[in-house]
């Protein structure tokens, strides 16, 4: 999955004829490139969107919370993208994306899933800003790298190992946040940002409890498969969770467990077995076969 957006007159005229990867939009304003993976939405034969990644599904915007399940060829999605806010769109579509939206020929919104679970990288370059799905397309070069202090304290302390979601462990050179979207505008760059929803705290009772379950369970049949599934059983609560949903939808035929035995040094040995034996004991419970990978 490979998209760039390439925004500025003068970075539109360098980028014009480089051929790695498709020209799909241009302007004199802005050009977008991808690969054969990125989806097109026209509307009266006028590209509207473009979307890269993948939908599953449109929220009902009822109280339920539940989806119904569209992907980018259904035409309630086409719909919505070419009629709806990008914000709006944000709001409404469940899936791992990035979508960028036509305003036209000089204006363009870019966002990604309303969970920014896709990276988009970008960077802002003389008058321009190139957005880029991978950092191998921006144009920063090896020997003119600054590490971003930030970005690195951070991912080496923080669990997870990674920079803060709005940066990179380099300079000049950032990912749009959770709920940001950018506009190019007049040959001006700028962000804005969704405001989080924050429901109050209160307590749950057995309907409550239920109606959790049965969104859970929407949730993951939407994103599973009826030909099969497999989940990377760490024997923690995450995991044990999502096998147990997939084998109660699609039966434990349908599921399939891996975990990996962790052989951490020559004095140490395998580091995991307390995880390796849970594991087993769980994929034993629901009837599902357990691959043990060698790490």
């Amino acid at each position: 999955m490979k998209l760039r957006i390439i925004a500025g007159k003068k970075l539109v005229g360098q980028y014009q004829a480089k051929n790695e990867l498709k020209n799909i939009y241009s302007s004199v304003d802005f050009l977008i490139q991808g690969d054969s993976t990125i989806s097109v939405i026209k509307k009266d034969s006028q590209i509207r969107a473009l979307i890269s990644g993948r939908v599953i599904g449109k929220r009902d915007g009822s109280n339920s919370g539940m989806m119904s399940r569209i992907d980018k060829t259904h035409p309630d999605f086409q719909s919505l993208v070419c009629s709806q806010s990008i914000d709006t769109c944000m709001d409404k579509l469940e899936g791992r994306f990035i979508l960028v939206k036509l305003i036209n020929e000089r204006a363009f919104e870019v966002c990604c899933d309303r969970y920014g679970q896709i990276d988009l990288y970008y960077q802002q370059v003389s008058d321009g800003a190139i957005f880029a799905s991978d950092l191998s397309l921006l144009p920063f070069k090896d020997n003119q790298i600054e590490y971003d202090q930030v970005g690195i304290a951070h991912s080496l302390y923080i669990y997870g190992f990674r920079p803060p979601k709005r940066h990179t462990l380099y300079k000049g050179v950032k990912r749009l946040g959770v709920g940001e979207i950018a506009s190019w505008q007049n040959s001006q760059l700028s962000f804005c940002k969704l405001p989080p929803s924050i429901l109050p705290t209160r307590r749950y009772g057995e309907e409550e409890h239920k109606k959790y379950s049965e969104l859970l369970l929407d949730a993951v049949e939407k994103r599973s498969s009826p030909n099969g599934n497999i989940v990377y059983l760490s024997s923690g609560w995450d995991s044990t969770a999502l096998l147990a949903c997939l084998v109660k939808l699609h039966g434990p035929r349908k599921v399939r467990a891996i975990t990996g035995r962790m052989y951490f040094s020559e004095q140490t040995g395998v580091c995991n077995p307390f995880e390796i034996k849970r594991a087993q004991e769980v994929a034993d419970y629901f009837g599902v076969k357990l691959e043990i990978v060698e790490f």
